[in-house]
């Protein structure tokens, strides 16, 4: 076996002990933070997520303005949740239910400080629960409201950073691509809704990393910086749209770095997207075992039992779908994106390119060794979609965001085959 390759698995594989052993760190550390006035913070306006909790969607009949309040509710139950063991709880994950409490009531009623005999804990161990390390803080300073503020400020401020950036390396032919896959991922949405900002911060900053230190540059820096992306997606997401921080930063490696022949580029991709898997796969299985080690807690068997639900492709009765199927599948995710403006764009731009190629002010030059690897990676959604069927059959309002992807990728094609007339002829001089 290749030396190199072996010296990249030893360091993938030390990479996942090391983020299991950090990851837990800062866990212990944020459960110790004062509870008194986390709680006091989210009392304010916890009232706001149940009178959103029926009508989720910011846009009406828009699928994919849907926010997953179920789930926000559910992380902010968690962060206020108060035990006796520090090490118990960041590895557990508590929160408190009410009996016949939908997950917002619970909230609200867990605010009251009431003592009420319909309450129970439950234990959610299976997610390293990340998004705390940021969620508590942040509900130290910050109301709930304010939290959606900062989020969306900090959104637009990497979002800028990255158009930024990318527009000095290769202008708008670089920043189109990236652009359209922020806005796949809908920001409206990831600004309002905190189980949703996850991956768009992992991808945007992971991004920008790439950029800032030209990891591009070095096959063996930019694998094992895929390997932290999978670890930190599995740290801070509750399996929303994981696939999206893969694939826009595969394309970008790709982009950003063209050299080598069409085969080469095929492999430095399988290669990032194994040790992307590794990191991912590797971190969420960390946790089951620090978990079961410093608790007694089984989470093993729940973890690998949950696995195996999700990727079937047959029960959905707990989303009222009688027979799940992999087709209906990816036809549920695409249909999020199918809706009139999305629609009346996507004309505007083949009409647009149409006729500027018909009044030769523009032409085409197709690059094999850009567009193949590229094409690979847009597929990445679908297969997700094929092999973890389950959940992506039942949480389409989410799932559909992992087609950022191909939306990006899409875009890449289109961009760097379409050239202006007048910037081929200047480089001919």
């Amino acid at each position: 076996m290749n030396k190199a390759l072996i010296r990249n698995c030893i360091c993938i594989l030390l990479s996942v002990i090391v983020a299991v052993i950090a990851g837990s760190i800062m866990m212990f550390l944020v459960y110790a933070l004062p509870n008194n006035i986390i709680r006091a913070n989210a009392r304010k306006d916890a009232q706001m997520y149940e009178e959103e909790y029926d009508n989720t969607s910011w846009a009406d009949k828009i699928a994919g303005a849907s926010l997953d309040i179920f789930t926000d509710t559910l992380m902010i139950n968690t962060a206020i949740y108060s035990g006796d063991n520090i090490i118990r709880d960041a590895m557990l994950n508590p929160r408190v239910r009410h009996k016949d409490a939908n997950q917002a009531e619970s909230l609200v009623m867990g605010l009251s400080d009431e003592e009420n005999e319909n309450s129970f804990v439950v234990t959610y161990a299976r997610y390293w629960h990340g998004y705390l390390i940021y969620l508590k803080p942040l509900l130290c300073v910050f109301s709930l409201s304010e939290i959606r503020v900062v989020n969306m400020f900090i959104q637009l401020v990497l979002f800028g950073a990255l158009v930024i950036e990318l527009y000095k390396i290769n202008g708008l032919r670089l920043v189109l691509p990236f652009s359209a896959a922020i806005f796949g991922l809908n920001p409206i949405s990831t600004a309002l809704c905190l189980q949703y900002s996850s991956v768009y911060y992992v991808t945007v900053i992971a991004a920008l990393v790439m950029i800032w230190f030209r990891l591009y540059d070095s096959e063996t820096k930019i694998i094992q910086f895929f390997a932290w992306i999978g670890i930190s997606t599995a740290f801070v997401d509750l399996l929303t749209y994981p696939v999206a921080g893969l694939g826009v930063n595969l394309a970008l490696m790709l982009v950003l770095n063209r050299d080598g022949s069409i085969i080469q580029r095929i492999k430095k991709v399988v290669l990032c997207s194994f040790s992307w898997g590794v990191g991912y796969a590797g971190m969420w299985i960390g946790k089951w075992i620090i978990s079961f080690l410093l608790t007694g807690n089984n989470t093993l068997t729940d973890g690998f039992k949950n696995v195996v639900h999700r990727v079937a492709d047959k029960d959905g009765m707990e989303a009222g779908i009688e027979k799940i199927e992999k087709i209906s599948t990816i036809k549920d995710n695409m249909y999020a994106y199918c809706n009139r403006p999305i629609i009346m764009l996507m004309i505007l731009v083949f009409v647009l390119v149409v006729v500027l190629l018909l009044t030769r002010r523009m032409s085409i030059t197709v690059d094999m060794g850009l567009l193949i690897p590229v094409a690979i990676v847009a597929l990445y959604p679908i297969v997700w979609y094929l092999v973890v069927t389950n959940h992506s059959a039942i949480h389409s309002w989410m799932t559909h965001r992992d087609l950022a992807v191909s939306i990006c990728a899409a875009v890449i094609m289109l961009t760097y085959s379409l050239n202006m007339t007048k910037m081929v002829k200047e480089q001919k001089n």
